[in-house]
């Protein structure tokens, strides 16, 4: 007579390992289509691609499928967008991570910790994950920004008042 709590931690195991197989078979087709579909949307389609999730990272380097990956019980897809400035030849870097998982005929994804979508995993169409990834974008910018648009702040030193005397 077999251990019946074993049991269940090797059934339990074997859905983890099938699911893992599903979502390496997914998802990294799924990131590539996903970068395509992302730079025809922001109009410069040589402006977005995978990248390292947590790393040093740069747009000369061709990560591929190097820092897709499982975090957190989710598929990591990490996505760089290039931003070119508006008066120079430089340019910006941004970087986000989707947090994936398939649950049945659904694909849900979180932009890092913030907004989700849900999208059938068929979808041709992911007009509804783009707008939130730029919507992500747009929401990053604007409170990174918020000193420029608040100049009684300029005046002093982040944690310091200006006039008080160490």
């Amino acid at each position: 007579m077999g251990n019946r709590k074993i049991d269940e931690l090797r059934q339990q195991l074997g859905k983890i390992g099938e699911r893992q197989r599903r979502y390496i078979f997914f998802f990294p087709p799924f990131a590539d289509r996903l970068v395509e579909v992302l730079g025809d949307y922001f109009g410069d389609p040589k402006a977005v691609a995978l990248t390292t999730a947590y790393d040093e990272y740069d747009f000369e380097t061709l990560y591929r499928h190097e820092g897709l990956g499982f975090e957190n019980g989710k598929y990591r897809i990490p996505v760089m967008v290039r931003l070119g400035n508006l008066k120079d030849d430089g340019c910006s870097l941004y970087r986000f991570r989707l947090f994936c998982s398939l649950s049945g005929d659904v694909v849900e994804v979180q932009i890092d910790s913030g907004k989700s979508v849900s999208l059938p995993n068929e979808a041709e169409n992911l007009q509804p994950l783009l707008l939130k990834v730029f919507e992500h974008m747009q929401q990053q910018f604007s409170e990174s920004s918020f000193f420029g648009g608040h100049t009684s702040y300029q005046d002093t030193r982040i944690g310091f008042n200006a006039g008080q005397r160490i």
